[in-house]
């Protein structure tokens, strides 16, 4: 019956009933069937391995700033952590944070005046959500890390690059690494 197919002969014109047409016949059997296994098992591979990067956890650090308003006054500027892939993140800890910078992180206000009365500043890898990490970050989750007014970016002399592993749902360890350019955000505000 497979010959007919494979080999374009009659299985009768193949000595019937004799042991070579059956060798043959067999032959030309596990053949295929040893193809369609490979065939298979290929098929397998591409579809375990397309569900496990649709299933994966991808997150990064971004900053970004609104728009400018129609009085041309900028709002702010903000660094996010950002999970843009189809599964949890989880045990998310940030390592080494080169060129670190600081942020508000209290304003005692006096309330007769209304004016700010002390200003209280730390690093950023001193913030609590930097120090302690993150637990969960669900697929195209964003969470605000700082923010802050535009203006103090120009403060802002150097690079930071802020390093951090997580894991996904099957506890595998990732690691991540992004760089915040606050110089090149200065000098793209300044062209507006």
């Amino acid at each position: 019956m497979f010959s007919d197919i494979i080999l374009g002969i009659s299985s009768n014109d193949i000595v019937a009933g004799s042991e070579l047409g059956l060798f043959i016949a067999t032959a030309i059997s596990v053949i295929i069937a040893a193809i369609l296994v490979c065939l298979t098992r290929k098929n397998v591979q591409v579809a375990t391995k397309l569900v496990e990067m649709q299933s994966n956890p991808f997150v990064y650090i971004m900053a970004e700033w609104d728009e400018f308003l129609a009085s041309r006054q900028a709002r702010g500027f903000y660094i996010f952590i950002e999970n843009s892939g189809g599964g949890i993140a989880r045990n998310i800890k940030f390592g080494d944070i080169t060129g670190d910078f600081q942020v508000i992180s209290s304003i005692e206000m006096d309330m007769s005046t209304a004016t700010p009365d002390r200003i209280v500043y730390t690093t950023f890898k001193q913030l609590p959500i930097i120090e302690e990490g993150i637990k969960e970050l669900a697929p195209h989750q964003k969470i605000l890390l700082v923010q802050f007014e535009l203006g103090r970016i120009h403060n802002i002399k150097n690079s930071t690059k802020i390093t951090f592993e997580y894991e996904n749902v099957l506890g595998e360890r990732k690691q991540g690494e992004d760089i915040i350019d606050f110089p090149s955000y200065a000098r793209s505000l300044e062209r507006h």
